[in-house]
């Protein structure tokens, strides 16, 4: 094989090695700290006031957000929704996040492509 091949190949695994790294600490260190009901807390002060304009990312719904949420890993999006606040981290093939919602609000189906796990009863980890 051809020593750039090589390198490019290494070059690809250690990418992706490290964004998949990122993400496990990332959900190991917030999954710990979750509190569900401080979560919920935070989506009802999300949706009792709903940013005016849907056509930029409203950063300032992260003002009051717990602040593992935050500081572990810079968030690259949140979009209140309907039934929920999504919220992406990471780069744009690899991505993940968490889904908060009302306690009786199941998976929403938008992440039925990703892999999704239950954290609490209405909150949802996702990854694509």
């Amino acid at each position: 094989m051809r020593p750039a091949l090589v390198v490019c190949f290494a070059v690809i695994a250690v990418i992706v090695f490290r964004s998949c790294e990122r993400e496990n600490l990332w959900k190991w260190r917030v999954h710990r700290r979750v509190k569900a009901e401080e979560l919920r807390g935070w989506y009802s002060q999300v949706h009792s006031n709903p940013p005016v304009n849907l056509s930029h990312i409203p950063w300032e719904t992260l003002n009051h957000a717990p602040a593992y949420l935050t500081n572990i890993e810079p968030v690259k999006i949140v979009m209140p929704m309907p039934n929920y606040v999504w919220l992406g981290y990471g780069k744009v093939r690899h991505q993940w996040g968490l889904a908060i919602g009302e306690t009786n609000s199941p998976p929403p189906n938008d992440l039925k492509k990703s892999f999704v796990e239950a954290w609490a009863p209405g909150i949802y980890y996702w990854r694509e």
